[in-house]
């Protein structure tokens, strides 16, 4: 028998192996940065700061000092009380966040310049967003920044925001009268209430029941309504004879009764203790109401 030799180019087989090499390097990056991935949804935060702490040990150390602000920030605002748990959880699912982001960059940039470049960026907003909050924090109304809760929950209205957190640890809802002058009331007073037009000056306001008296504001008694249910209280939404909305605290419900309005509409009579309210729902959609609403 005779031997047979195959020879192929050598050009070929040279280029053929680097290509390969080149796809290997690349499918191992892929695979690092996907397997990167699935192990921090995994293991969690801890392992998300771990990770961190070897691939950029200065960010790392910003990062701590960072949390550090952001803890004392948190003690002072918890002490003031202007912070709610929730505001102090997502401050504490930022810094995961910004963790798992300076991470990411680490394993995804190959380029040193970048990877610094971003890591850098992204830690000095960090630390300058973590001083503000901290300032806001310790500083309350006497500083430029924005109260705690507002650079927390950045998003939304800080009026609202404030409004809500203050109702819900405070017990007090600050409104505003016809005149412009604050009032603030306490939300576990509160009884009723609806829009309403002010005659003397021309306005329209909403009237709020509480168990010292009524009062004006200039806020909606939608808003009113979401106040003072921030604050704990259960709120539920009836209707007038005259089909505008009302808004009323159930617990402070003594007794309800049928009663003939007009010779077409009978309403329900709902009496608290200083005063009663007609609405069109019967007793047993009250009940229903109060029922589903928790109160």
């Amino acid at each position: 028998m005779k031997a047979v030799t195959v020879l192929e180019p050598i050009g070929n087989i040279t280029a053929e192996t680097c290509a390969a090499v080149d796809d290997l390097g690349r499918d191992s990056h892929a695979k690092g940065i996907l397997r990167f991935a699935g192990a921090d949804a995994i293991a969690g935060p801890l392992d998300i700061l771990r990770r961190l702490e070897k691939a950029n040990k200065p960010a790392f150390r910003l990062l701590l000092a960072g949390v550090g602000v952001l803890a004392a920030a948190v003690l002072v605002a918890r002490w003031k009380n202007t912070v709610d748990v929730q505001t102090i959880g997502l401050i504490g699912a930022y810094v995961v966040g910004f963790a798992a982001l300076l991470t990411v960059f680490t394993v995804i940039f190959q380029d040193p310049t970048q990877k610094k470049a971003l890591s850098w960026f992204a830690t000095i907003i960090f630390i300058v967003w973590s001083v503000s909050v901290f300032i806001s924090a310790l500083l309350p109304g006497k500083t430029p920044f924005a109260p705690t809760p507002c650079l927390v929950w950045f998003w939304e209205d800080c009026g609202k925001t404030t409004g809500n957190i203050a109702a819900k640890l405070l017990k007090t809802v600050t409104l505003t009268r016809p005149d412009g002058e604050p009032i603030s009331i306490n939300v576990d007073e509160f009884i009723r209430t609806f829009p309403w037009f002010e005659p003397r000056n021309n306005k329209d306001v909403s009237e709020v029941l509480l168990d010292s008296g009524s009062i004006y504001v200039t806020e909606p008694a939608f808003d009113v309504a979401n106040l003072v249910k921030a604050g704990g209280v259960v709120i539920i939404r009836l209707t007038r004879p005259n089909d505008g909305p009302v808004w009323i605290n159930p617990r402070q419900i003594i007794d309800m009764t049928g009663e003939i309005f007009s010779p077409t509409l009978k309403i329900t009579r709902i009496r608290f203790r200083s005063t009663s309210q007609g609405v069109k729902e019967d007793r047993e959609t009250i009940l229903k109401l109060i029922k589903e609403s928790g109160g």
